[in-house]
């Protein structure tokens, strides 16, 4: 009884601290004197205006469409480089609003630009809304500082905050876990940018340099649509329901913000580095911005859809303005009719999922399903990996999936990459002033894939942030944009082949057959993947393939396979055994968390 008391005792004790604060303002006290109230430097010459851009001639067509006319304009945002310039430019050119949404805004130079670019159209009179997903507070810099008294037209807000703090310790997320387990597991994986209610930006990316190509440890191959037109009105709408949302809570308004005095932010930031530096000149080169964007967009005359989840992950109840990511995958996804091609990082299903598929198997038996996706080497989640190996022979054996995982160093890199031997160069020189020698063994920059996308029947191209796994499913919010336009979904599906190609990546099919032997250890293996921990049949049904040099790719039914591709086993590609340990330990103990992964 003793302990059912304390366990009560520490209930209530982390209710009170998970309260809002009441009553007025808490940092009243010192908003007034401390906040940036500079307003146009247009006017002075402190800060420049908006500047001209190029988008608005795209923007003056969608805004007054012909009856022959494109009713949107999309460019798709493959690389890094070209996403973080778009970015810079859009925000340099705001004159009214910008707002954006976004899962992770890191602590590095990066981050710390894209603060510096909002401050100063908040300072030439631009009205600046953030929101940002609190999970990753403990990564966040100088924004989560500043913020809450930067310039009284940039407003931040943090969505889901634990405990209304901006910043948790380990106990803070011990306790959310235990004690408020669905509420803290629910987090905000949207990612939207809005300027001027006019062009948007949606995709994978989140704010920090290794989703921009700009990290020489570790960068993301992601993808983003940029998109003018009339569905830029459903975008807006969606970030406004959340910005209004209970949960979307203003940094001033944080326990660990109001109780203390936050400085004004510096006038002066540190300068950029090379290669960022170069990127954010290239933001304000008109020229630049016409050939890579405008001279370039694909003009939509059929359908542009937009998809996003409302805050909570709560339904929608009869008809809305804008769809659940959930509702327009299965309209969309599980309609094809004879191509299914998906890129997602992470390819752990849902069992809702898993049933789609399996009916859509069953309703078009010939539909030719490719997925590319990471290898244990790249992927930069070991434990979802892990777990996902568990699906492997269901996917290839009853869905039929051709799945393709990316290798450690692909050989089209540098078209992946394009500043990939910079990044290279980089982390070199990083080794060599390093005395110990790395614990991974890796003597080369990590690609890893990130892009959320699929194609339907050469027609439909989805582009999002949603992982296709249970988290995504259950948990998390997601947004995604949908196209039918038959030169976007070539464009999106010749992209996703290209990283699924034999020299990019392996190919997950099954192991040589051995008679008798082979069934019946398929047999114990399937009853080993079916208990939720302590699958430790070590014999599974899939392994990795490489094309061998001079070979031409070939079904895994056709008699010459095995002449054509060699075996590389499970976990191709890592040079120390410790990282495969882990693996296979996640894959026979860690089923129990399939849900939240």
């Amino acid at each position: 009884m003793a302990h059912y008391r304390y366990i009560v005792f520490l209930f209530l004790c982390v209710t009170a601290c998970a309260t809002a604060p009441h009553g007025p303002d808490p940092v009243s006290s010192y908003l007034s004197p401390d906040i940036d109230q500079t307003l146009s430097g247009c006017a002075s010459g402190q800060y420049p205006c908006g500047s001209e851009t190029p988008f608005s001639r795209l923007m003056e067509k969608t805004r007054t469409p012909s009856d022959n006319g494109p009713d949107h304009y999309i460019n798709l945002l493959e690389q890094g480089d070209d996403a973080l310039v778009a970015r810079l430019h859009l925000i340099r050119s705001a004159r009214h609003a910008i707002e954006l949404q976004t899962f992770i805004w890191g602590s590095d130079d990066v981050s710390d630009l894209f603060f510096q670019e909002l401050l100063l159209a908040a300072r030439r009179g631009v009205r600046v809304r953030v929101l940002v997903d609190q999970l990753t507070g403990n990564r966040q810099g100088k924004w989560l500082k500043y913020g809450a008294v930067a310039h009284k037209n940039l407003q931040i807000k943090l969505y889901n905050p634990t405990f209304y703090k901006g910043k948790n310790t380990a106990l803070d997320l011990m306790a959310a876990f235990l004690f408020y387990y669905r509420t803290f597991n629910q987090r905000m994986h949207n990612k939207v940018l809005i300027v001027d209610g006019a062009v948007g930006i949606t995709g994978g990316r989140n704010i920090e340099r290794k989703y921009f190509d700009l990290d020489p440890e570790f960068t993301f191959k992601d993808r983003d649509v940029l998109v003018i037109g009339p569905v830029v009105a459903d975008m807006r709408h969606s970030f406004l329901e959340y910005w209004r949302d209970k949960r979307s809570v203003p940094l001033c308004r944080l326990n660990d913000i109001a109780s203390r005095r936050v400085r004004p932010v510096p006038r002066v930031f540190a300068p950029l580095a090379p290669m960022l530096a170069t990127l954010s000149r290239r933001a304000s080169d008109n020229r630049y911005i016409q050939q890579t964007f405008i001279d370039t967009a694909t003009p939509i005359s059929g359908p542009v859809w937009f998809f996003a989840d409302r805050p909570g992950k709560k339904p929608r109840r009869g008809k809305t303005r804008i769809i659940s990511c959930a509702t327009g995958l299965k309209q969309i996804l599980l309609d094809a009719d004879h191509s299914l091609v998906i890129q997602t990082p992470y390819l752990l299903l849902s069992r809702k999922a898993l049933r789609g598929f399996k009916h859509l198997r069953k309703k078009t038996p010939t539909i030719d399903i490719i997925v590319s996706t990471n290898s244990l080497v790249t992927s930069d989640s070991l434990s979802v990996y892990a777990v996902a190996f568990k699906q492997k022979k269901k996917m290839v054996k009853k869905l039929k999936f051709k799945i393709f995982e990316l290798k450690a160093m692909p050989a089209d890199v540098r078209k992946m990459v394009r500043g990939y031997d910079q990044l290279a160069a980089a982390f070199r020189r990083r080794v060599k002033n390093t005395e110990q020698s790395r614990s991974d063994g890796r003597i080369h920059p990590q690609v890893s894939i990130h892009g959320k996308s699929f194609v339907v029947d050469d027609t439909v191209a989805w582009i999002g942030s949603h992982n296709f796994d249970p988290r995504s499913e259950y948990y998390n919010t997601e947004a995604a944009l949908a196209i039918w336009d038959h030169t976007v979904a070539i464009q999106v599906k010749n992209n996703i082949l290209r990283d699924a190609a034999p020299q990019n990546s392996y190919f997950i099919a099954r192991q040589p057959q051995v008679p008798v032997i082979s069934h019946l250890s398929g047999l114990i293996g399937s009853l080993s993947r079916a208990l939720p921990f302590l699958d430790i049949w070590p014999f599974r049904y899939t392994t990795s393939y490489e094309l061998r040099a001079g070979k031409t790719p070939v079904p895994r039914d056709d008699p010459r396979f095995l002449d054509h591709y060699r075996n590389v086993e499970a976990f191709p590609g890592i040079n120390i055994s410790i990282r495969a340990m882990e693996a296979r330990l996640l894959t026979a103990m860690g089923g129990f968390v399939w849900p939240i992964l």
